[in-house]
C-alpha cells in the first residue's frame, strides 16, 4: 500500500495483538533499486510478495532488505528474499552477533513454551538464518541509491537495534522500540528496560520527523501526533521506574 511518495507500508497480521501469530509491519522504499525494511516471518512472505506486486512493484528490483533487529517476527522471510532472489540482508553488527549467540533463542519453539518472557505467544518454530548471510551496518550516515538516509543504534528491546531515518520525507522506522501509545518489550533475552529508555530519550529529540512506522500496529502521522505520543511513552517509562522489577536483566539463556 502506498503511504506517501516512494514510501509503502505493508501491515503486519494481528496488529498490536501479540497472543496469536505474530508478523511485523513492512515498508518499503521505493528507487531505481527497492529498499526493504523487516520483511517479516517466512509463512506470510508470498501473501508479502503479492501486496509488493500489487503496487507494481517488481520483487526482484529490491536491492537490500533492512532489518531493524533479528527477531524472528522481522527476520524470518529473508531468507526467502536471499534464496529466490539473491537478495542480500542487512542488520547491525551487535545484532549480527547476538543472533549467532543468545539470540538463536528466539528461533527455538521450546522459548515459547518453557519461559515467563516467551509464553505468552502462540508460536511455532522458525527457521533460523545463518547469521554469515547478513552484512554488517553501523549507525550513522547510510547511502543507498544516490540516497542519504541514517541509521541509528537502538538497544534495549534486542542489543542490536536500528532505527532507520529519512530527514528529507520525515520518515523514522523504529523496529519495536515503541508503538502508538507503550513502549516495546524488555524483558525479552538480550532485552533491558533501562537501555531502552535511553534509546527513546534519543530518538524522541530527531528534528525531521512527521511519521513513525512501529514494528506492529498502526503507523504515526504528523509532528503532534508523534509528540504527544513520546508524551505517553515517558508517562509510562516513570511509572514503570517505580515498579519493582523494572531494572532487572531480562531471563538468561
Amino acid at each position: 500500500m502506498q503511504f506517501k511518495d516512494d514510501i509503502y507500508f505493508y501491515p503486519g497480521q494481528n496488529g498490536m495483538n501479540f497472543s496469536g501469530e505474530i508478523n511485523c509491519n513492512t515498508v518499503l522504499i521505493k528507487g531505481s533499486k527497492h529498499l526493504l525494511i523487516d520483511p517479516g516471518i517466512a509463512r506470510r512472505y508470498e501473501e508479502l510478495l503479492a501486496a509488493i506486486r500489487s503496487d507494481n512493484i517488481d520483487p526482484s528490483d529490491i536491492g537490500l532488505v533492512l532489518l531493524t533487529h533479528g527477531h524472528p517476527d522481522h527476520a524470518e522471510a529473508s531468507i526467502r528474499f536471499k534464496a529466490d532472489f539473491g537478495i542480500k540482508a542487512a542488520m547491525s553488527n551487535v545484532e549480527r552477533q547476538f543472533l549467532g549467540g543468545v539470540g538463536r533463542t528466539f528461533y527455538r519453539k521450546d522459548f515459547y513454551k518453557n519461559t515467563k518472557a516467551g509464553s505468552k505467544y502462540r508460536i511455532s518454530e522458525y527457521i533460523l538464518p545463518d547469521k554469515s548471510m547478513f552484512i554488517p551496518v553501523f549507525s550513522g550516515p547510510f547511502l543507498f541509491e544516490n540516497r542519504q538516509y541514517r541509521l541509528y543504534d537502538t538497544p534495549g528491546h534486542s542489543p542490536g537495534g536500528l532505527c532507520f531515518h529519512w530527514p528529507e520525507s520525515g520518515l523514522l522506522v523504529i523496529g519495536d522500540n515503541y508503538f502508538p501509545g507503550t513502549i516495546g518489550a524488555y524483558d525479552l533475552p538480550g532485552g533491558n528496560f533501562r537501555t531502552l529508555a535511553k534509546s527513546l530519550t534519543m530518538l524522541s529529540g530527531l528534528l525531521d520527523v512527521e511519521m513513525v512506522m512501529c514494528g506492529h500496529g498502526e503507523a504515526i502521522v504528523g509532528r503532534e501526533q508523534v509528540r504527544q505520543n513520546y508524551a505517553a511513552l515517558f508517562d509510562e517509562i516513570k511509572i514503570k521506574e517505580n515498579t519493582v522489577d523494572v531494572n532487572e536483566e531480562s531471563e538468561s539463556f
